[in-house]
């Protein structure tokens, strides 16, 4: 996943206001999209029930915080 400082950099934006613009129109700060894209690879994870517990945490850890 891209940070947002990276997405900027990408469409020739200062991050700054690329948050702006993402807040304005929706209504979302950009961190919201990150979390929930963090959300949404987790439970896919967790839905995979033969992977254990321990597995998820050291793999989820280590490719998205």
């Amino acid at each position: 996943m891209y940070e947002l400082k990276e997405i900027a950099d990408i469409i020739c934006l200062h991050p700054i206001h690329l948050s702006k613009v993402i807040k304005l129109e929706t209504g979302h700060h950009a961190c919201y999209f990150y979390e929930q894209r963090i959300l949404l690879e987790a439970k896919k994870l967790l839905a995979d029930r033969t992977l254990p517990i321990g597995t998820i945490a050291h793999t989820f850890f280590h490719e998205f915080l």
